[in-house]
């Protein structure tokens, strides 16, 4: 798991996130990361927990979300990421929790 909430942290969440092709949890909430979703950050095929709620991130939810076919809890609430969902979100077929309120 990378845990990381409430650090204070600034920019942009590093793309090489995505090379860490072993972690099941990402948690990257209450921070100050702004800027997209990188999509390699979505090629974590074992990702179970995708939490970036309460950073000002911005664009759209990536369509490579659809590649997480084990994420069951996604946390996009309180950015400023598009209202838009990918309709390739439909092939998380694990999904059980997603909260994306609040998002301007």
């Amino acid at each position: 798991a990378l845990s990381l909430n409430a650090n204070n942290l600034e920019g942009h969440i590093p793309s090489t996130i995505g090379n860490c092709s072993y972690l099941l949890s990402v948690w990257l909430s209450q921070n100050n990361l702004s800027g997209g979703i990188p999509p390699q950050l979505l090629s974590l095929s074992s990702l179970v927990e995708l939490i970036l709620s309460h950073n000002p991130l911005t664009g759209s939810l990536p369509s490579e979300v659809g590649k997480l076919k084990n994420l069951q809890y996604l946390g996009v609430s309180n950015t400023m990421l598009s209202n838009e969902i990918p309709s390739t979100l439909g092939s998380c077929i694990s999904l059980e929790h997603l909260y994306s309120e609040q998002n301007f």
